[in-house]
């Protein structure tokens, strides 16, 4: 199946969903989100996270600590894309690689 027939199948059923059913719905299109940003992210899907060997997901007040910057900052960066972020469900993952690309994108050069 392609990704453009998934839609509209995905469409069809939000269409002739109950309203009973919508909590359901989101949960699940919450959790195929996740997926897609895990894979983004981490160039694999969701057994990456939870795989040993897969690089651990920073929380935002980790990076906030690394970056040496206000929580609400980072949650500014990552809603608006300048931060390679992972979301699932209300909470928000950065990984490594991400926070490496970030820094490494927004070095200043310093003067001699």
């Amino acid at each position: 199946m392609t990704l453009q027939r998934a839609m509209t199948v995905i469409q069809e059923c939000i269409a002739s969903a109950c309203p009973a059913d919508c909590p359901a719905l989101v949960g699940q299109l919450e959790t195929l989100r996740a997926t897609a940003w895990s894979k983004m992210v981490n160039g694999q899907g969701p057994a990456a996270i939870h795989s040993p060997s897969a690089e651990p997901l920073l929380t935002i007040q980790q990076v906030a600590q690394r970056l040496k910057v206000k929580e609400s900052y980072v949650y500014e960066l990552c809603r608006t894309n300048a931060l390679a972020s992972v979301r699932m469900g209300k909470y928000v993952r950065v990984s490594e690689h991400a926070l490496t690309t970030y820094t490494s994108t927004h070095e200043t050069l310093k003067g001699p």
